[in-house]
């Protein structure tokens, strides 16, 4: 598995980016879940959980990582 060097700035770019697609998709999943009687949106409902799912699972990675951010800002965050 490679990793991926971010600074700071880059790395709180991708972290405020993953924070709006996961709540974003929190949303729409409810939504769906809610109006699964509409057949359009009963159709959707399984890729919307999947994608949700996943942006979950970067969003808590990010989340860790910047849990253990170091203070030292000459430091560089290391994402697996």
């Amino acid at each position: 598995m490679k990793k991926y060097y971010l600074e700071d700035k880059e790395f709180q770019f991708l972290y405020a980016k993953s924070k709006r697609i996961y709540h974003s998709l929190v949303v729409i999943d409810h939504f769906c879940s809610n109006y699964n009687e509409i057949e359009e949106i009963a159709n959707i409902s399984g890729i919307i959980n999947f994608i949700k799912n996943e942006a979950d699972m970067l969003y808590s990675k990010m989340i860790n990582c910047e849990l253990i951010k170091p203070r030292s800002k000459s430091v560089q965050k290391a994402l697996y």
